[in-house]
């Protein structure tokens, strides 16, 4: 199933632990028998039949690769000048032959989007004039021509002057080789019964094809190239680049125009360029009724449709999801239809192959997906043509089915596919392969006669009307030498090139200084609302709330301090070959540093540099096997309590089994740390960061701390400065509760003031961290928004090894998703309305969507979304269905969420052990957590299960800690906004005590929470890495809620702290 995988776009992506999962199953194995109602197959022995397609020619290091520097202001501004001279050049152009034909210029060329206005007075003024724009076939038919593809109401009678009594054209014109080319342009526009037209047409081609002979070169290349294709039915970003080079080598051009399409193009171009690689990388119940083969298929739809769903409903409030579910369910039936044909073996006749095929090539939910995109008006009309079918949609999908079986069909045909409209003819009527052919083309240029009726009598917006032509121009383009995708070399490649590859070369590049040009038709469709406009009653079962009535709170939160565009102007060379070349050339000497260092103690001191350096993610086998051998030493690797209390914190934090005894020969009978040990600095230092590893009844490492931190109060006027700056930093958070990357920032500088430095580490970590920065930087750009980047901080607090992109990205939208969930059930939704909202969450189906009022739609809409997208990423990349898992766990926390939204409406005060058995579930750890777990892609076995099914007591106590950290942060500024009760608030509550009481119990709770992470790292079984990470959420918060509400007004300390993390880099020498 590899190349069903591979061939899907990576774009395309389809909760508490749930307490009684049965079908936790590795989707990557295939089962022997798929049960879905009453069908049961074998799915090893299926026969599949192979299409054996070309594979794709375009290598995705290739797309990747392509860069333009078109997108650059200095382009832009001149760009913009050049649209207000062709402005002032169509504004000023008031003779009526001299307006068309700069018309003609500007469509052809490929700009005219930017001048519809303009084009539309011109042309009121010309069409004013009627007929007497000009005597001679050129002028009748240019002006015929525009006026038709501009929708106003010409005749084919303008041609009448030109005709005999006979009704055929004068003999004078036919040597009129300008005329007739404008006339067999011209021609294209008709519609059914313009006999003129079609006279018109046969004329022009007859007497084109004489005068061939004896044309000029220029002239010979334009009727060559319509005869092969008239311009109405070209596709017009080809056509445009076509026309940009036959107008530059013109001695008429106009510079202005020329310039300005030179430079559209490219600009254009290299916005198509973005889209590529955008593109290039991108009820679901019914999920577990499929063989395995097709899950990622129908995930991959199903998310790709809820996506469009949801961003047009962000975007114009427009609920869009029952139109395009409908379209895809046409789709699929009529894929069905023809499978069915198949497996048969039937023989459909033309006629009722197209009353299937004109569905069947995709053109109906392609043009209703395109509208929507567009974001087009929604009104009576288009409300018409989405319940009732487009007779423009139904004529130019038949026409697309043409052109893609006149194309395709001799190759589909060897792959043993039902026959094509060009077989199904014969079988209709007997008679050659090409003569059904040529009929089949007949049928093709009889749909855009059709179609050409159609735009006349459509009321639709003009630009998708010419969007719908322009799906029969790129299939005839695409066609028209064969199949164009199936086997993509040839023309369809070298078009691609042309367009998507090769920017035009303008004069503008060669003015630009060198630094500028970087690299760089739904029959029954219903339920159409407009999701913008709130009703005056939103009904659902027995609930009646008045949305306009309902008074809101507003959390009045400090507004997004970081610009967008600062964001995405962050830039950083670290990326680059030299630094990736130095940095295995560091990590090389650092390893053998690693492997060289056999004493305990030098290797103690080691890992411990390197951990705190922030690069020991690079060592963690020679860690481990240095560890096993200092572990084998025991307590015998030093007399000194440095030494002793490094060993005992490094094994600890790795999860070697050694007690607090190691101590024991530090103490007294009374089990009092003896005297000499408080005069020495280093040693209490130490002693203090390992005490903090501590588990509940470990009094010994309570005393330490206690005797440490007394200690080295008193001794901290006799430091060196050194020593005194690493004492302040440790007693004001230990080691162990701090946020690694910031703590490893912070060191790389302590360390490069050292004497005692080690130059190949220090190195290292400086180039790592800036190296990962910049990959910090680029995540970034990709997920920021309005505060996003706080939301980052976090993820990059909780897992910042470049190995975790995946899940930095994943928890940044997560908690997005989460604070405004938050902010809804805290500030802005009503109870009732917050009962449907849970409701719907623990339906978990898309048609819960229609029982919520218009401002939940999109935030349900887009948890939806996040959680398939997620649920998909996992399924294709490691073969687990992890659904269950996450949706169980959103239904918790929002259940929870609404606790403490009744707490409020009813006036409830909680008790501090009431509301933290609440509370760690709302504070979003649990959440994060698991979804954070498969992010990451860890493991699945029998552990794993039983930690998703049942809890784990790690991610509980992290979870509590979580809370009090937030709470401690954030409990004033909440207060004021009027939230319900925090911690602190619970506590007082429950016994009476003063505020500053209550915060001190907190902060103690908080501390307690450490000991219980600290003895869960002990007996977990998860690996390693994720436990870190675990522990990461809580250093994480209580870095952000260190000096109040870091999240919620994020200047000062947290503005600091990502511009140092994200934005400075790490002075270094290199290069």
């Amino acid at each position: 199933m590899s190349l069903i995988i591979q061939s899907l776009p990576l774009w395309s992506r389809i909760p508490p632990r749930p307490p009684q999962l049965s079908q936790f199953q590795n989707s990557s194995r295939p089962k022997p028998v798929i049960q879905a109602g009453q069908v049961q197959r074998n799915v090893l022995q299926i026969a599949r039949r192979s299409a054996n397609y070309h594979p794709s020619i375009w290598d995705p290091q290739y797309i990747e690769s392509l860069t333009t520097p078109y997108g650059e202001e200095c382009f832009g501004t001149r760009l913009e000048e050049l649209k207000f001279e062709a402005k002032r050049l169509l504004e000023a152009t008031v003779e009526p032959f001299s307006c068309l034909e700069l018309v003609d210029s500007i469509q052809r060329l490929g700009v005219a989007y930017h001048f519809e206005d303009e084009i539309k007075n011109g042309l009121d003024g010309v069409y004013g004039v009627g007929a007497h724009a000009g005597d001679d076939l050129y002028t009748a038919a240019l002006q015929f021509r525009l006026l038709r593809q501009h929708g106003y109401g010409v005749t084919p009678d303008i041609f009448s002057k030109f005709l005999e009594k006979e009704r055929t054209f004068k003999p004078c014109t036919s040597l009129d080789a300008k005329g007739l080319l404008s006339l067999y342009e011209a021609s294209h526009t008709m519609i059914h019964g313009e006999e003129v037209l079609e006279d018109a047409k046969e004329f022009s081609v007859k007497h084109l094809n004489y005068l061939m002979g004896n044309l000029q070169s220029n002239r010979r290349e334009q009727v060559q190239h319509a005869l092969e294709m008239p311009l109405h039915w070209r596709m017009p970003r080809l056509e445009a680049k076509h026309y940009i080079d036959v107008n530059g080598r013109s001695d008429e051009r106009n510079m202005v125009l020329l310039e300005l399409a030179r430079l559209d193009f490219n600009f254009v171009q290299s916005n198509h360029q973005e889209e590529l690689k955008e593109v290039s990388r991108w009820d679901i119940e019914a999920l577990e009724t499929l063989p395995e083969y097709m899950k990622i298929c129908y995930l991959a739809l199903f998310n790709f449709v809820h996506e469009v769903s949801y961003d047009t409903l962000q975007d114009y409030g427009w609920n869009i999801l029952p139109f395009i579910r409908k379209e895809w369910e046409r789709l699929c039936m009529s894929y069905l239809v023809e499978a069915k044909w198949f497996g048969n073996d039937n023989k459909p006749v033309l006629d009722e192959y197209l009353r299937n095929g004109w569905i069947s090539v995709g053109g109906p939910v392609a043009m209703v997906h395109a509208y929507f995109l567009q974001g087009q008006p929604i009104g009576k009309d288009s409300i018409n043509f989405l319940d009732n079918g487009s007779e423009l949609i139904y004529w130019s999908s038949v026409a697309t089915r043409l052109n893609d079986d006149v194309g395709t069909s001799k190759a589909e045909m060897k792959r043993g596919d039902v026959p094509k409209a060009v077989e199904c003819h014969m079988i209709q009527t007997g008679g050659s392969h090409e003569d059904k052919r040529e009929h089949i083309k007949g049928l093709a240029r009889d749909c855009w006669k059709k179609m050409n009726e159609e735009c006349l009598k459509c009321s639709l917006p003009n630009n998708y009307v010419e969007t719908v032509l322009n799906m029969v121009r790129t299939a005839q383009c695409i066609y028209q030498h064969g199949d164009g995708i199936g086997t993509s070399t040839g023309v369809t490649q070298d078009r691609v090139i042309s367009l998507i590859c090769e920017p035009n070369m303008s004069l503008i590049i060669q003015s630009l200084p060198h630094w500028s040009r970087i690299p760089r038709r739904p029959p029954q469709l219903f339920q159409f609302q407009n999701s913008s406009r709130p009703k005056p009653l939103i009904q659902t079962g027995q609930v009646q709330l008045n949305a306009l009535h309902i008074a809101r709170r507003s959390a009045n939160y400090h507004p997004s301090i970081w610009d967008p565009q600062y964001i995405e102007s962050l830039t950083s060379p670290h990326r680059d070959e030299c630094f990736g070349t130095r940095l295995e050339e560091l990590k090389f000497e650092a390893k053998r540093l690693l492997e060289a260092t056999v004493e305990p103690l030098s290797f103690l001191e080691l890992v411990d540099l390197i951990q705190r350096l922030g690069v020991a993610y690079h060592f963690e086998d020679e860690i481990k096997n240095g560890l096993d051998g200092v572990y084998g030493v025991g307590a015998r690797v030093g007399d000194d309590l440095y030494t002793a209390a490094l060993h005992f914190r490094l094994l600890r934090q790795h999860g070697y089994g050694v007690t607090p005894d190691i101590f024991s020969k530090f103490l007294e009978k009374e089990r009092t740390f003896k005297a000499c040990t408080s005069l020495d600095a280093k040693g209490l230092l130490s002693l203090y960061e390992a005490s903090h590893t501590m588990i509940h009844g470990e009094e010994l490492l309570e005393d330490a701390k206690e005797f440490s931190v007394k200690h080295l109060n008193y001794l901290m006027g006799n430091l060196q400065s050194n020593l005194r700056e690493q004492v302040q930093h440790a007693l004001e958070m230990p080691l162990h509760w701090r946020m690694p990357r910031l703590e490893a920032k912070h060191y790389i500088d302590v360390n490069g003031r050292s004497d005692e430095r080690n130059m190949v580490l220090l190195e290292l970590a400086r180039l790592d961290f800036n190296f990962v920065q910049s990959k910090h930087q680029e995540e970034l750009k990709e997920v920021s928004r309005d505060r996003l980047v706080e939301n980052y901080l976090w993820a990059v607090g909780i897992a910042p090894e470049p190995k975790f992109s995946n899940c930095r990205k994943g928890l940044t939208k997560l908690i997005s998703i989460l604070t405004v969930i938050d902010d809804i059930y805290d500030v802005y939704g009503s109870l009732d309305e917050l009962e449907l909202f849970t409701e719907a969450i623990k339906r978990w189906d898309i048609e819960a969507l229609e029982t919520l009022p218009e401002y939940m739609k999109i935030c349900y809409l887009a948890l939806f979304n996040f959680v398939h997208e997620v649920s998909y990423d996992t399924l294709k990349d490691y073969g687990w269905n992890i659904l269950p898992f996450i949706r169980k766990e959103w239904e918790r926390l929002c259940m929870s969420y609404l606790v403490e939204a009744k707490w409020f409406g009813n006036d409830n005060k909680p008790v501090l052990d009431e509301y933290l058995r609440n509370g760690w579930i709302s504070v979003g750890g649990p959440v994060a957590m698991v979804h954070a777990y498969f992010l990451q892609g860890q493991p699945i076995g029998k552990d794993s299960i039983n930690f998703l099914d049942n809890g784990s007591e790690l991610i509980y106590w992290s979870s509590v800690a979580t809370r009090l950290n937030d709470d401690l942060g954030t409990s004033k500024a909440e207060m004021k906004r009027g939230d319900v009760p925090k911690a602190i608030e619970c506590h007082m509550i429950q016994t009476g005590g003063s505020h500053e009481d209550a915060r001190e119990h907190i902060k103690g709770l908080a501390r307690d929470c450490w000991k219980k992470m600290n003895e869960e790292c002990l007996k977990c079984s998860l690996p390693n890495s994720y436990v870190e990470t675990v522990l990461n959420m809580v250093r994480t918060a209580q870095c952000i809620y260190q000096h109040g509400d870091g999240i919620g007004t994020s200047t000062g300390v947290t503005q600091d702290r990502v511009v140092s993390l994200i934005c400075e880099p790490v002075p270094s020498q290199w290069p």
